[in-house]
């Protein structure tokens, strides 16, 4: 009867810590699926779910970075997140750097990790992301001052007091500027202005 009882009140307290279940890890909870009172089916069942954690003390910013910087930017580059509702910038480096290019909007995906001690910041804010690759030396040149279409860029510079002609290769840097690849030297002045898309090879110019 002895031996009864122990393995009764060994079940009893086994029941009794089963009734308490303990977050694997901190947490904060971010949605109560059920209500106090519902009955609940077994742990195996599919709507066993009760709560949902988030462990958010350590988050990530997902950023879609343009393929023509992916020569640029590394494991390790620094960042500044700007984050949606929260005042102060947060500053992280890229520890993940997605392989895979999007198809679609010719994009690759950097993940960069914010250390999130007082829970500011919440999962599912927009980030706005400036990264800071290596700086390098580049040759720089006005879209405005630049002519033609893909395969066929070019400028004018004046010989002479003549406008000439120039070939040249650039690639995109930002909004407002090519980054000259090939046909010009630093120091080589181009012609610009609203006369520029007038001109034709051999034309007399006077700059003002």
């Amino acid at each position: 009867r002895l031996g009864a009882a122990q393995t009764a009140l060994a079940s009893a307290k086994q029941k009794l810590s089963d009734t308490l279940v303990l977050a694997p890890y901190p947490a904060v909870v971010t949605a109560r699926i059920v209500d106090e009172g519902v009955m609940m089916r077994t742990m195996l069942s599919s709507n066993s779910h009760v709560v949902q954690l988030m462990k958010i003390d350590i988050v990530a910013a997902i950023v879609q970075v343009p393929a023509l910087h992916l020569a640029s930017i590394k494991l390790g580059t620094p960042a500044t997140l700007h984050i949606d509702g929260l005042p102060q910038p947060y500053e992280g480096e890229v520890l993940i750097l997605n392989d895979r290019i999007d198809l679609a909007s010719r994009a690759f995906e950097v993940r960069i990790p914010i250390k999130n001690d007082d829970l500011a910041v919440k999962p599912g804010l927009f980030v706005r992301a400036e990264l800071r690759p290596e700086a390098r030396q580049a040759l720089v040149l006005e879209r405005r001052a630049v002519l033609g279409s893909n395969g066929g860029r070019y400028v004018f510079t004046s010989e002479n007091a003549t406008a000439t002609k120039r070939a040249v290769d650039v690639r995109d840097l930002d909004a407002s500027r090519f980054e000259v690849v090939s046909g010009l030297a630093a120091g080589d002045q181009v012609l610009t202005g609203p006369s520029l898309p007038r001109l034709v090879e051999g034309t007399l110019i006077a700059i003002r």
